[in-house]
């Protein structure tokens, strides 16, 4: 098998806008139990050596629990072994924030459910009730008492 030089120079290009947008892990194929636990270990491992606090590591790690779990579910290019899922996962680190992209085939009688869950969860607003004000007023009152006050040196 002899491969085209312009897909090399493609590769190359897809591995340096990768790197240029901080992606350090990509992976095509399909999402079994073991590729979790592979991918939430590496990444462990990743955020262990920029020595992240732990509350990062929490939230990264669970991002991807769910993230894996839900290509491994919803995806609708399944395989014949375990029933799995096939998709793209990326993580990536730029600036601050830690990126999680993927990407699955869907039907579309489950694109439409799972845009209408999506909606639904981004316009989730906890609702600010009276008693939730008057904590947070109390609390940054108590703060400025601590620190001497609005204006005070």
């Amino acid at each position: 098998m002899k491969l085209d030089v312009s897909l090399l120079k493609s590769v190359l290009t897809i591995y340096d806008e990768l790197q240029t947008n901080g992606i350090y892990l990509v992976y095509l194929g399909v999402f079994s139990h073991d590729i979790t636990k592979m991918f939430t270990s590496m990444a462990e491992d990743e955020l262990d050596s920029k020595g992240e606090h732990l509350t990062i590591k929490r939230k990264v790690y669970h991002v991807m629990v769910e993230t894996l779990q839900n290509m491994n579910r919803h995806s609708d290019e399944l395989t014949d072994v375990g029933n799995a899922g096939k998709g793209l996962f990326m993580i990536g680190h730029k600036n601050d924030s830690y990126y999680i992209i993927t990407a699955n085939k869907v039907s579309n009688e489950k694109k439409r459910k799972i845009r209408k869950l999506a909606g639904a969860h981004q316009s989730f607003q906890p609702r600010r009730t009276q008693t939730n004000v008057l904590a947070a007023n109390q609390a940054r009152q108590a703060i400025r008492k601590r620190r001497g006050g609005s204006g005070s040196h």
